[in-house]
């Protein structure tokens, strides 16, 4: 929603809370507005990717096998 990239991608429950207590001046928009923006188009990606955290991958260690003295040779 353009609304919540105005209001610097507030979470959904803040910006529920706005339009609930009429904080917006003039706002057309409707707490059904948001919850069929949500149903229709998911989250918003630019508030997932600011929320998301980075995991660190899972470390695979490799057995070192040995070398066959034929090969050595």
């Amino acid at each position: 929603m353009d609304l919540q990239a105005i209001l610097g991608w507030s979470s959904k429950a803040d910006l529920k809370r706005y339009v609930k207590n009429n904080l917006i001046v003039n706002c057309p928009v409707t707490i059904d507005d948001i919850n069929r923006a949500e149903a229709i188009y998911g989250s918003q990606v630019a508030l997932l990717k600011g929320k998301t955290v980075r995991q660190s991958p899972e470390h695979n260690f490799v057995k070192r096998v040995q070398t066959p003295s034929p090969l050595l040779e």
